[in-house]
């Protein structure tokens, strides 16, 4: 089989894309498979959802702790229809999906502020699925959801019982890993 490393692939895009100047920091250069398909033939991916600042972040620990946001998180771990935690714009598309683990914790940017991190490890995600989990799971530390309705919002296959949709400003993808 034929492999192209990310390397090559990134500037063949960027010269048939008429790039001029490019501001890209490549932290890793691998070969891969040519038939790889980057959205289909993923294991896992990670996502990293980064919201609210520090004083939420400290009344999310103080009013509720860890456990209810540790509960919440571990009840969304498994394969599951996530139709509650997807928007409409993945319509006749499976719903079904596993989630292997999911980490709530706090960052501290280099310039002092505490954000609250949610990261999202699993098969593959739905379009805003991870913003509205993280929503769903910022409801939970607020106390706006109880934790123990996380698999009744899971069963209900409706988003409206779900939390909001966060802001994407904060949505980075981690890791991923093909086979």
């Amino acid at each position: 089989m034929r492999s192209i490393s990310m390397a090559a692939m990134l500037a063949a895009a960027v010269v048939t894309a008429g790039v001029t100047s490019l501001a890209v920091l490549m932290v890793m250069v691998v070969t891969v498979n040519i038939g790889i398909v980057a959205q289909i033939s993923a294991e896992q991916c990670a996502y990293c959802c980064v919201s609210v600042p520090t004083d939420t972040a400290v009344e999310l620990d103080a009013r509720f702790g860890q456990s209810c946001l540790r509960t919440a998180a571990d009840a969304l771990c498994g394969t599951y229809d996530f139709t509650s935690f997807t928007s409409d714009k993945t319509p006749g598309k499976s719903h079904v999906r596993r989630i292997d683990s999911v980490t709530v914790d706090t960052v501290t940017l280099p310039s002092g502020i505490e954000l609250l991190r949610f990261t999202f490890c699993g098969n593959g995600f739905l379009y805003n699925m991870v913003r509205i989990l993280s929503g769903t799971l910022l409801s939970v530390g607020l106390g706006q959801i109880p934790a123990a309705q996380i698999p009744a919002i899971i069963e209900g296959k409706s988003r409206p019982l779900a939390g909001p949709t966060l802001p994407p400003c904060g949505l980075f993808l981690t890791d991923v890993t093909y086979p």
